[in-house]
């Protein structure tokens, strides 16, 4: 493979860097005008349709060999049909974050505990919270 010369760098950079970003926004675009459940389950059968063909679906399958040896290859196999799901799912309900109304009734998000968050917020005294890490933007939206 040739290495890559400076305007192999420059053209990445000014040219299909910012084109991934103008198609990540229409696509965000596109999935935050569909109705949460149906962006969600839309994500979750990309997920599971397209990422068992990616490269990195063989090393996923891989490493869970590895870190389960006891597990069978169904069960594997289910493991990663889940991850995918799960992937696209969280992708494609991304967009729809600042939308989710956390405290109310029949929202798709239970909060347990809520008042915990509250008196922290607003007592006007530092504090720790701890949580488990589902993804980066759970605490964000909670506000």
């Amino acid at each position: 493979m040739a290495a890559r010369t400076p305007f192999d760098r420059a053209l990445r950079h000014r040219l299909f860097y910012p084109l991934q970003a103008v198609l990540a926004f229409v696509l965000f675009g596109l999935i935050r005008i569909m109705p949460l459940g149906f962006a969600s389950g839309l994500g979750g059968w990309l997920g599971r349709s397209l990422g068992p063909c990616l490269k990195l679906s063989e090393q996923a399958r891989r490493n869970l060999e590895k870190a389960f040896p006891e597990k069978s290859p169904a069960e594997i196999k289910t493991i990663l049909y889940e991850m995918w799901d799960n992937l696209g799912r969280t992708l494609f309900e991304f967009p729809h974050l600042d939308r989710l109304k956390f405290y109310q009734t029949g929202s798709p998000v239970e909060v347990i505990g809520a008042e915990h968050i509250e008196k922290l917020r607003d007592d006007d005294r530092p504090g720790l919270f701890f949580a488990g890490h589902l993804g980066n933007w759970e605490i964000a939206a909670l506000g």
